[in-house]
This record gives C-alpha cells, structure tokens and sequence, in this order.
C-alpha cells in the first residue's frame, strides 16, 4: 500500500544548531530508520557523547544495528514505543539530548513522552511513506483474481491507505482477513470502518506474524 522513498536531504542536516549539541541517545524506530538515518549519524557529522547510547523499538531493527557493529539497547518482549520506554537507560533523561531517527510523520508518542521526562528530543525524519501507485478497482480485483484471504499490516499508515482505497467496496471482499502487529493498528482499522475479520500478532517482528498466520490456518 506504502512504498518507502529516502528524504534525501533532512532537516536534521541542515540544522547547523542541532550539530553543536552532543547526541546522549539515538533511537531508532524502525528498520527503515536505520537504513537510511545510520548512515548520517556515523558520519561523523554529529557529535556523539564518549557513551552514547543506541535504541531499537525492536528485534529486527536491532539485528540491523548489530551487523552494523552497534550494540543496541531494545525491548525482548513489548516491541513498541511503550515498551522502548520502560528501559532503565530512558529513566534519568532529564536535559540530555535524545535524537529520534523515523519516517517523517507518524506516531508523535514517543517524542512527547521523552519531553515529558526532560528530554531535548531532536527528531530526525530520514524516510517519508508515499502512497503506492494502484486504484481501488485494480487493488479489489487483485485480490480477488489472487483469491488472496489475508493481507498484512505493520503500520497504521499502511492500513488507512488500505481501507481508503477499499471503502465501498468491503463486501466484495468478504473472505479477506487483516493481520495486524498491535491491538493499536487493530483500533484505528475498527475506527476506519473495516467490518470483517481482523487479527492481531504479538508483535511486529516476523516470527509472530508467523506464528499468527500458523495459528489461522489451523482454524
């Protein structure tokens, strides 16, 4: 539904005043954030405290960070923002510079959470989701030409461009089940007007949608 362009020069980079201020933290919220905002940061560009500490929302942007030579700090089981944020590294953050690598938009809780601690939050939007190229006549007929009867969503982004494409169009597409990574993607598809069966994986990690996918076949 989404494709994941690179904002090829950010803000972040541009900003002269952000580079004199000595990152503490650098989260990464996504694999895409590391993909495309690592880069600028071990560029030598920015200056980094002798202990900056590294983050990761979850396991698969953490193996990101390991094959890059960093070892990551990052939640073993609540693979969210939330989860992030119950790490004793985050807990005395008070007037320490926290740079927030992401996509540029999203979900703004975690930056206003760590403001609330005290943090200077200095985000850092290195991608941006653009709309992928298809109408909801060519995406229905997909479907069902495919006789496709689930589709998987990680973002909240992906499944509101999902069910704006199909609105009017949900009973044609009655056998298909949405497979989602959080019981908050599951809100906003209810709150969007998605009426037909909806699942929801532990997490965003592949291995649980795996095993969600494993578990509905068995039905």
């Amino acid at each position: 539904m989404l494709e994941i362009r690179e904002i090829e020069c950010p803000y972040f980079l541009e900003n002269k005043s952000l580079k004199s201020k000595p990152l503490k933290h650098i989260i990464f919220v996504s694999t895409n954030a590391v993909r495309f905002g690592l880069p600028h940061i071990l560029s030598g560009r920015f200056l980094l405290t002798k202990n900056a500490n590294y983050y990761a929302v979850g396991s698969a942007t953490a193996k990101l960070l390991f094959e890059a030579g960093i070892d990551p700090i990052f939640p073993t089981d609540k693979m969210t923002s939330e989860g992030l944020l119950e790490l004793v590294p985050l807990s005395g953050i008070n007037g320490e510079n926290v740079a927030l690598i992401k996509g540029e938009g999203g979900r703004d809780y975690l930056a206003e959470a760590l403001e609330k601690q005290g943090a200077n939050v200095i985000p850092f939007d290195c991608y941006r989701r653009v709309p992928a190229e298809i109408n909801s006549t060519d995406l229905v007929k997909l479907i069902e030409d495919n006789n496709i009867e689930m589709a998987i969503f990680s973002s909240a982004e992906g499944i509101l461009r999902f069910i704006s494409l199909i609105e009017g169009k949900q009973e044609a597409l009655s056998n298909l089940t949405l497979l989602v990574a959080s019981p908050r993607i599951a809100k906003i598809a209810k709150t969007s007007g998605w009426k037909k069966n909806l699942l929801i994986a532990d997490n965003a990690r592949d291995d649980s949608f795996v095993k969600a996918v494993v578990e509905w076949l068995r039905v």
